[in-house]
Protein backbone atom coordinates (compact mmCIF):
# COMPACT_ATOMS: atom_id res chain seq x y z
CA UNK A 1 0.00 0.00 0.00
CA UNK A 2 1.10 3.40 -1.04
CA UNK A 3 1.31 6.63 0.94
CA UNK A 4 -1.12 9.01 0.75
CA UNK A 5 0.09 12.21 -1.68
CA UNK A 6 -0.13 15.31 0.30
CA UNK A 7 -1.01 18.49 -1.19
CA UNK A 8 2.49 20.82 -1.79
CA UNK A 9 0.40 23.74 -0.15
CA UNK A 10 -0.32 21.38 2.94
CA UNK A 11 2.77 20.04 3.64
CA UNK A 12 4.70 20.98 6.24
CA UNK A 13 7.85 21.93 4.97
CA UNK A 14 8.97 25.39 6.69
CA UNK A 15 10.70 25.12 10.21
CA UNK A 16 10.23 27.58 12.85
CA UNK A 17 11.91 27.85 15.92
CA UNK A 18 10.98 28.41 19.11
CA UNK A 19 12.39 28.85 22.64
CA UNK A 20 10.06 28.34 25.84
CA UNK A 21 11.31 27.98 29.15
CA UNK A 22 11.75 24.43 30.91
CA UNK A 23 8.53 25.44 33.30
CA UNK A 24 6.66 26.61 29.68
CA UNK A 25 7.70 23.31 28.14
CA UNK A 26 6.68 21.16 31.08
CA UNK A 27 3.59 23.07 31.50
CA UNK A 28 3.09 22.17 27.11
CA UNK A 29 3.74 19.09 28.09
CA UNK A 30 1.05 18.44 30.46
CA UNK A 31 -1.76 20.24 28.37
CA UNK A 32 -1.14 17.65 25.60
CA UNK A 33 -1.81 15.09 28.31
CA UNK A 34 -5.09 16.19 28.88
CA UNK A 35 -5.82 17.10 24.73
CA UNK A 36 -6.44 15.08 21.73
CA UNK A 37 -2.88 16.39 20.82
CA UNK A 38 -0.46 14.03 20.37
CA UNK A 39 3.09 15.92 20.38
CA UNK A 40 4.40 18.92 21.72
CA UNK A 41 4.76 20.07 18.50
CA UNK A 42 1.06 19.44 17.66
CA UNK A 43 -0.05 21.42 20.84
CA UNK A 44 1.93 24.41 19.19
CA UNK A 45 0.94 24.43 15.44
CA UNK A 46 -3.11 24.14 17.09
CA UNK A 47 -2.09 26.99 18.96
CA UNK A 48 -0.69 29.33 16.21
CA UNK A 49 -3.33 28.35 13.81
CA UNK A 50 -5.94 29.42 16.59
CA UNK A 51 -7.46 26.12 15.64
CA UNK A 52 -9.72 23.71 18.06
CA UNK A 53 -8.20 21.73 21.11
CA UNK A 54 -10.06 19.42 22.66
CA UNK A 55 -9.38 19.38 26.85
CA UNK A 56 -10.35 16.01 28.60
CA UNK A 57 -11.23 15.97 32.27
CA UNK A 58 -11.84 13.49 34.65
CA UNK A 59 -13.90 13.95 37.66
CA UNK A 60 -12.71 11.90 40.38
CA UNK A 61 -16.17 11.73 42.16
CA UNK A 62 -17.48 9.58 39.70
CA UNK A 63 -14.84 7.15 39.06
CA UNK A 64 -15.81 5.19 42.53
CA UNK A 65 -19.47 4.80 40.55
CA UNK A 66 -17.70 4.08 37.50
CA UNK A 67 -15.83 0.99 39.39
CA UNK A 68 -19.22 -0.06 40.75
CA UNK A 69 -21.29 0.08 37.55
CA UNK A 70 -18.34 -2.40 36.12
CA UNK A 71 -18.57 -4.67 38.96
CA UNK A 72 -22.06 -4.94 38.10
CA UNK A 73 -22.04 -5.41 35.15
CA UNK A 74 -19.81 -8.16 35.06
CA UNK A 75 -22.11 -9.89 37.63
CA UNK A 76 -24.87 -9.40 35.37
CA UNK A 77 -23.27 -10.88 32.60
CA UNK A 78 -22.20 -13.91 34.42
CA UNK A 79 -25.62 -14.57 35.61
CA UNK A 80 -26.71 -14.03 32.18
CA UNK A 81 -24.11 -17.10 31.17
CA UNK A 82 -25.85 -18.90 33.71
CA UNK A 83 -29.25 -19.26 33.03
CA UNK A 84 -27.95 -19.46 29.27
CA UNK A 85 -26.22 -22.51 30.28
CA UNK A 86 -29.10 -24.03 32.18
CA UNK A 87 -31.76 -23.25 29.23
CA UNK A 88 -29.27 -25.24 26.98
CA UNK A 89 -29.05 -28.21 29.36
CA UNK A 90 -33.04 -28.47 29.56
CA UNK A 91 -33.06 -28.11 25.79
CA UNK A 92 -30.57 -30.61 24.82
Amino acid sequence: MTRRKVDRGARLSRIIALRVSDSYYNRMQEMVAKSNCQTVGELARRILYHEKVNWYHVDARLESTAVELAAIKRELNAMGRNINQITHHFHG
